[in-house]
């Protein structure tokens, strides 16, 4: 729910699930992370809470536990949120970042499909996905889903790096101009770009 729908909840029906996820949306945006975490603990904590309630709680646990390095309890109330909902997108999403972070994205992979099921465009996931094609050697894998990626965010990194390299070694020296040239007009200062600073790049500055 959005903070101003949410608001309106707790407005309308003094609704206390309603009023604490308000509380940790707005602790959130103000990187207060005692507050929130303060208040996710007695948002799982109130009795009757339905499921769906729940199950975004503790999935909020999950991400505040994998911002601060806290792998172990990452891991613990993802689990927890997948019981109860096995479509829980944002669960999936770090149930599989927790497996490529063990060198597990093969068995990532199922879970980031999972997500890109339910919402195609998720950059995070399509980008889980190529970076593993990548690692394996399917080339072509790896390039639909970098593909895929610059559709939806055109001047992503990785996307941008992975098409330049690839122009380089099928000697499109053109396109590969035209594609280091775009990604140092968004990233100036890159090192690697600029490791590779196509001629035509001099007209820039």
């Amino acid at each position: 729910l959005s903070i101003r729908r949410q608001r309106q909840m707790c407005i309308r029906d003094s609704n206390p699930t309603g009023l604490l996820f308000y509380r940790v949306n707005a602790a959130f945006s103000h990187n207060n992370v005692v507050l929130a975490k303060q208040d996710l603990n007695a948002l799982v904590a109130l009795p009757n809470q339905t499921p769906k309630a729940l199950a975004q709680a503790k999935s909020m646990q999950a991400e505040l536990a994998w911002l601060q390095g806290d792998w172990d309890s990452a891991q613990t109330l993802v689990m927890s949120v997948l019981a109860l909902d096995t479509n829980h997108v944002n669960a999936l999403l770090l149930r599989a970042k927790l497996l490529v972070r063990e060198g597990r994205s093969g068995d990532a992979v199922v879970y980031l499909n999972k997500v890109l099921a339910q919402n195609a465009q998720s950059v995070e996931a399509l980008s889980l996905l190529a970076e593993h094609y990548q690692r394996q050697g399917n080339t072509s894998l790896a390039k639909d889903f970098y593909h895929r990626i610059g559709l939806v965010d055109p001047d992503n990194y990785a996307a941008l790096r992975f098409h330049i390299y690839e122009a380089f070694s099928k000697e499109h020296l053109t396109n590969a101009d035209a594609l280091v040239t775009r990604a140092l007009k968004r990233y100036p200062e890159d090192a690697a770009l600029l490791g590779i600073k196509p001629v035509s790049y001099t007209h820039l500055t």
